[in-house]
């Protein structure tokens, strides 16, 4: 099958896609080179188009049986014209501050080579099926990079019938009772038992900042809201907000498996997604 060609294999971009049956040929730099579009292949671009941006090593560790094959198959899907890629430096200066001169910031939560590259999407491929650019924000880069790490290892402990990420979320808000559009959580692990909201939080903010979020959440179709923070630290007084609200539990973003609930005390992922 040609990349543009065919019945599109991701369940994701398929559901974006819905309104196309096939992707029509686009033109390459030689007209006769063509990719064959694998399903590890749609697999890493349905991630790419949750999730905004994910770092070489993310797609390797999830997608690929080695480094090797990951450079390969990654560079080919770039030349085809479906990813892109950026430095940190790219993304976290702008043009005026490299001209400066100016330094890469020190980031706590993420520790990058000035070499390490980070891989989305294309935009004439983003544009020409409308996909939204909302998780491609300069601002939240490290944010949905950090959420990349958290996610995979949430999909390995409760294994979703459904993800849904910010995008989606908007759209299904609006033929779903009990969802609000303008208070989305980062993603939404959904199953038949559950509707489980995640939130990663790098900065803990004020209490009024989140009480709106907390009282929404209360009356919501969201049967279960984890909390994951990235600094172990302020675990305990967020953990202090959420006293009267008691389908909110909080975690350390690095240890998802274990959470912390004001009546349950301490208690592990799938036996709070079982309350």
């Amino acid at each position: 099958m040609s990349l543009y060609k065919g019945e599109i294999r991701s369940a994701s971009i398929k559901q974006s896609l819905t309104n196309y049956v096939t992707i029509p040929e686009l033109y390459l730099k030689k007209r006769s080179e063509f990719i064959s579009l694998n399903n590890r292949d749609w697999e890493v671009l349905s991630f790419l188009e949750q999730q905004g941006y994910a770092t070489f090593n993310q797609l390797e560790k999830r997608y690929f049986s080695s480094k090797q094959h990951c450079s390969i198959r990654l560079k080919k899907l770039r030349a085809h014209g479906y990813i892109e890629t950026n430095r940190p430096i790219e993304l976290f200066l702008s043009p005026q501050e490299r001209k400066e001169g100016k330094l890469f910031p020190y980031l706590a939560e993420y520790h990058f080579h000035h070499r390490t590259q980070i891989y989305c999407l294309s935009r004439a491929f983003r544009t020409k099926y409308a996909f939204s650019d909302t998780l491609l924000k300069r601002q939240i880069v490290i944010h949905q990079l950090l959420l990349n790490d958290l996610r995979t290892r949430l999909e390995k402990e409760i294994e979703p019938e459904s993800i849904l990420n910010d995008p989606k979320i908007k759209v299904v808000t609006r033929v779903e009772m009990g969802r609000h559009e303008e208070i989305r959580p980062d993603l939404s692990f959904e199953s038949k038992g559950f509707k489980a909201a995640i939130e990663l939080e790098r900065t803990i903010k004020s209490k009024s900042r989140y009480y709106e979020k907390f009282l929404y959440y209360d009356s919501s179709v969201y049967t279960h809201v984890i909390y994951y923070i990235t600094d172990r630290r302020k675990i305990e007084p967020f953990l202090k907000l959420t006293r009267q609200f008691k389908k909110i539990a909080v975690g350390y973003s690095r240890e998802p498996e274990e959470l912390y609930h004001n009546l349950y005390g301490r208690i592990d992922l799938k036996n709070f997604l079982l309350k």
